[in-house]
């Protein structure tokens, strides 16, 4: 779908949530958050939208993203795995991979991988392999997260090769990351916000979500409706609803501005429709 192509199509249902990822979507490529997506989220969280930051980064990362974004609440964090309080700095709750399958998968990668490496995503922080093996005698934690990384093999070859090898022992996430992100295999992106939205008696036709790589694609396919950034993987321009400018142009925050020109109330319940148009007079007149 092109990027500049406006549609007659939108949101079936009023918008209470929006969801969005944060490399390659939310972030400019520098990854700092533009002042102009900071504004839209600020409006739609003022009108009473929750928004929601869903990521496969962990939360001492997200933490400060979040900061920078001038988003509250609760973030999808890990890929799904866990689910972060951004207000109170913890973990709500962390679904983890298996001890036993973890140490059967490294063996069988180790096996079919040359120079394969693994680092563990954990509450308390990233451990890798020989820490992690220490940590294992001393802890309980969950694994929210494997990291694997192989120098000889492009990182989106290298997701398909794992996920051949682990089966449905784990989910296998490509986010554009130099490595593969394994989780629990009930864990995505899409998995994590639905019970999110079960939470706050929400369905996923009042939810929008934005994203950009194929790990977003469970989420973007789940939701009532999707927007792609300009950027974004031709798998996830293919699915998406809608594509907006890319992370570089504030593309979430134009996106929502034509909510907001619309006049709509507090759910944003009916929507304007993306239009191609970015520049600086209309940036300043939605900020004010």
């Amino acid at each position: 779908m092109p990027a500049q192509q406006p549609s007659e199509y939108g949101p079936a249902a009023p918008i209470r949530l929006v969801a969005t990822d944060l490399d390659g979507t939310l972030l400019r490529h520098d990854k700092s958050v533009s002042e102009r997506n900071r504004r839209a989220l600020a409006r739609a969280q003022e009108n009473g939208i929750l928004v929601v930051l869903v990521t496969g980064r962990p939360p001492r990362v997200v933490r400060r993203m979040a900061r920078e974004a001038g988003v509250s609440g609760l973030a999808v964090c890990l890929n799904g795995a866990v689910v972060y309080d951004l207000d109170h700095d913890r973990v709500i709750s962390c679904t983890g991979m298996e001890r036993s399958v973890i140490s059967g998968l490294l063996k069988e990668l180790r096996a079919e991988l040359q120079e394969v490496s693994f680092s563990f995503e954990l509450e308390s922080g990233q451990l890798n392999e020989p820490e992690y093996l220490d940590a294992c005698s001393q802890s309980s934690q969950p694994v929210g997260k494997l990291i694997v990384r192989c120098p000889h093999t492009e990182s989106e070859e290298l997701a398909t090769v794992v996920q051949e090898i682990v089966r449905e022992r784990a989910r296998v996430h490509y986010s554009g990351a130099p490595f593969a992100e394994l989780s629990a295999p009930v864990v995505d992106k899409a998995w994590a916000v639905e019970s999110l939205c079960r939470t706050h008696g929400l369905e996923p036709s009042q939810v929008v979500v934005f994203g950009d790589m194929p790990n977003d694609l469970p989420l973007l396919q789940w939701a009532g409706y999707s927007v792609a950034v300009a950027n974004a993987h031709p798998k996830v321009l293919a699915v998406a609803d809608d594509v907006t400018l890319s992370n570089d142009e504030a593309g979430v925050a134009v996106w929502l501005e034509g909510l907001h020109r619309a006049g709509y109330g507090i759910s944003f319940a009916s929507f304007q429709r993306f239009d191609g148009k970015h520049n600086d007079s209309e940036e300043e007149a939605v900020g004010a």
